[in-house]
């Protein structure tokens, strides 16, 4: 139990953890886009970011390497309003999968507006050993209310865990995959402080974050001048404090992110970016 716990709680973790919210005060949820008129977001159809995944137990054992995590955005469409699709793959490989013995294939698809980015629906398939799970948030503005639906797959036939409704949506909804890209729709500065809540699992959290510093992020793929963010407030279950470094271009891409876990720490470092305007990317031999 406590090694399948390690794997799933990794990347689960990741595919989580790899976000902030947009500049706010801490009066209210403040709208997601800048007021600007001439606003564009820095990201574009058919962009694809890869990060290769390690654990660090404690200081003076050697990382091992725990997976990879894939994020893709393509233009798309849901009742009519034109949307994003994010999805999003982590999988398991490498030496901690060999020690733990479990394999761990999650996807995630979510659907923002094209015009003010507020999520529409999140689909999280969890495939993790024995436990596979499929989970589904509908956000519905007009009802205010998240519609939730949960369904243990393995069972045949599919058994339904959850569904029904949960009320109140505390402002434009952001998911687990979509706060990723609402993070890069403003530009930070140090001292920049945030405000988000994601809704995880039918449940909206607060979470507050602090832009620190600039660094150059070093990655297998370059140099990458960057803004570290910090976050507060319970962003995820299995672990503590997260750190991201976002690159400081017109991308504002995660060039980096680390998390604190209950036994040591995880990292992410970018092996590639894909955009239709430039291609950067190593190539792993297995």
């Amino acid at each position: 139990m406590r090694k399948r716990w390690l794997v799933a709680g990794i990347l689960g973790l990741l595919s989580v953890s790899t976000a902030i919210g947009p500049p706010q005060d801490d009066q209210g949820f403040a709208d997601l886009l800048p007021k600007d008129a001439t606003f564009t977001p820095p990201f574009e159809n058919g962009e694809e970011l890869r990060y290769e995944i390690y654990w660090k137990p404690v200081f003076f054992v050697p990382s091992l390497r725990a997976g990879e995590v894939r994020l893709r955005l393509d233009h798309s469409s849901l009742d009519g309003v034109d949307t994003f699709k994010i999805r999003g793959w982590a999988t398991s490989d490498g030496a901690l999968t060999s020690f733990t013995g479990l394999k761990v294939e999650n996807y995630y698809e979510s659907e923002i507006d094209r015009s003010n980015f507020r999520s529409y629906r999140i689909l999280q398939k969890f495939r993790q050993g024995k436990r596979q799970r499929d989970l589904q948030l509908v956000f519905d503005y007009s009802k205010k209310q998240t519609r939730v639906k949960e369904t243990d797959v393995r069972s045949d036939p599919p058994r339904v865990l959850r569904n029904g409704a949960k009320p109140g949506i505390p402002g434009p909804a952001i998911d687990v995959l979509s706060v990723f890209y609402v993070a890069r729709l403003r530009t930070m500065k140090p001292g920049d402080r945030f405000i988000f809540y994601l809704n995880e699992k039918g449940s909206f959290r607060k979470v507050r974050v602090v832009a620190e510093g600039t660094e150059t992020v070093e990655t297998p793929i370059g140099k990458f001048p960057s803004i570290k963010i910090s976050t507060t407030g319970g962003l995820f279950r299995q672990g503590g404090d997260l750190r991201i470094w976002y690159s400081k271009d017109n991308l504002r891409i995660p060039t980096k992110f680390e998390a604190d876990l209950k036994l040591g720490k995880v990292y992410g470092q970018l092996i590639r970016v894909a955009t239709p305007r430039m291609t950067k990317s190593i190539i792993r031999v297995k």
